[in-house]
């Protein structure tokens, strides 16, 4: 016996925005009161995690709206003022989250960690390092230069990376989702995979574009002109070529995968 599409579908928008809900109250008890801060532009929390869950269970739309409205209701509770442009960090978490899902949904051994880790790292590189970093300075919040900021918050996404990956493979790993309906999806596709892989290597192209521009304009490209010491040319240069060098990976990635047999996992 067949139920009525009408009321599965408002049966399970109902339920989105149940999970939503509560994954955007534990995102904001994450970040106002499970953070450490040693800076005034340094932060560590695995206020991500509800994100990436939300990103995970209802794809990349409901992950970008959890980040926002997550970020957007913790600011009314803090000292800190709320800035929009800031908000689009978070959204990015949920939304490469979301796009990834197919990869963290094959999550089965231990060493399975790689796939969660890999769904997070987009995230992490175009949103906690490139544009809050990009953020800050346009909003004269930190007084260092772009390349510099960069690769000090480097260290930061590094570390909130590591514990973001962990604390969400434990989660998957305890299957307690599984039960619940709402992630693991009961099948993913290989080709799917590949294109996710594609369209996030033109994304990281395109923000190679923005970040160059945006860098000559408010610091200059030090690191190509001989303006800085050979050792922090170096720095900068990585730092502000790295969305092209994961572009490339992730290009090179989707074209292995797209020769395996779609049989093979």
């Amino acid at each position: 016996m067949s139920k009525s599409p009408a009321l599965t579908r408002t049966g399970m928008g109902t339920r989105q925005i149940t999970v939503c809900a509560l994954l955007c109250a534990l995102n904001v008890v994450f970040a106002r009161f499970f953070t450490v801060m040693p800076s005034a532009v340094a932060r560590f929390s695995i206020e991500a995690v509800p994100i990436i869950l939300a990103g995970y269970f209802f794809g990349p739309v409901s992950g970008m709206l959890v980040g926002f409205v997550g970020d957007t209701v913790g600011c009314l509770f803090s000292s800190y003022g709320w800035d929009p442009i800031i908000s689009v960090s978070p959204m990015l978490m949920g939304a490469f989250a979301g796009l990834l899902r197919p990869l963290a949904a094959r999550v089965q051994k231990p060493w399975d960690i790689w796939r969660v880790a890999l769904t997070i790292l987009p995230g992490k590189i175009l949103g906690s390092v490139f544009w809050t970093s990009l953020c800050l300075v346009w909003l004269g919040y930190s007084k260092k230069g772009l390349g510099l900021l960069m690769g000090a918050r480097v260290a930061e996404a590094s570390l909130e990376w590591i514990l973001d990956t962990v604390v969400v493979y434990f989660l998957l790993r305890t299957g307690l989702f599984r039960r619940a309906g709402l992630f693991p999806p009961a099948k993913t596709q290989r080709r799917s995979m590949t294109d996710v892989l594609r369209l996030i290597s033109g994304c990281l192209l395109l923000a190679q574009v923005a970040i160059l521009v945006v860098g000559d304009m408010t610091v200059g490209l030090g690191f190509l002109n001989g303006e800085w010491e050979t050792a922090a040319r170096v720095v900068n240069g990585v730092v502000y070529l790295l969305p092209t060098l994961v572009a490339a990976a992730l290009f090179v990635a989707a074209a292995v995968l797209s020769k395996k047999p779609e049989g093979k996992a």
